[in-house]
């Protein structure tokens, strides 16, 4: 009787070690680490999403698993007032990053660069974009704000060369 009491204690002690150890690994707070609901809720919201702007334009938007971004528009910046080293356009997608700062609420900061007539780049944009999802994380609304850089200017660390557009009450929606 005695060594099946010492075995299930040593099989609570056992089970609970693990608990704890899981415990520890999984809740790591003001620690740059993902929880295990970050883990899930990347998992949840990873793949591609059409955005409808509202002056017609469209924007596909890849976010992945591990937090970075793609994006390609439908349109471009030509002839946009305020931004430097006009004219020139956008060519090729946006790349960034996105982080969680909501129960179902992702920032995303994504760059692209601006190419002019010569064929050189003229500006970089940064786009700062919210979304926040519905419950089961398959639409929701995005708003944004956007600044334009002089080609000499460094996107990551100082302020813009002057705003781009923002806006909000953007529709996203997630292909399938």
């Amino acid at each position: 009787m005695k060594k099946t009491n010492i075995r299930s204690k040593l099989a609570v002690a056992s089970t609970l070690a693990v608990l704890l150890g899981a415990l520890a690994l999984f809740t790591t707070a003001g620690s740059n680490t993902p929880t295990l609901s970050d883990q899930l809720f990347a998992q949840r919201i990873a793949g591609a999403y059409l955005t409808d702007l509202p002056d017609g334009g469209r924007i596909l938007e890849d976010l992945n698993l591990g937090g970075s971004t793609h994006r390609e528009a439908s349109f471009d910046f030509a002839g946009l007032s305020g931004a430097p080293g006009l004219p020139f356009h956008f060519v090729g997608g946006a790349f960034g990053n996105w982080t969680r700062i909501g129960p179902r609420t992702i920032r995303e900061v994504e760059l692209n660069f601006a190419f002019g007539a010569d064929g050189q780049v003229s500006g970089i944009s940064k786009v700062q974009v919210d979304f926040e999802f519905d419950q089961d994380l398959q639409s929701g609304t995005a708003s944004y704000v956007s600044g334009f850089y002089t080609p000499d200017q460094d996107p990551l660390t100082e302020e813009p060369a002057s705003a781009g557009p923002s806006g909000s009450g953007l529709i996203v929606r997630r292909i399938h």
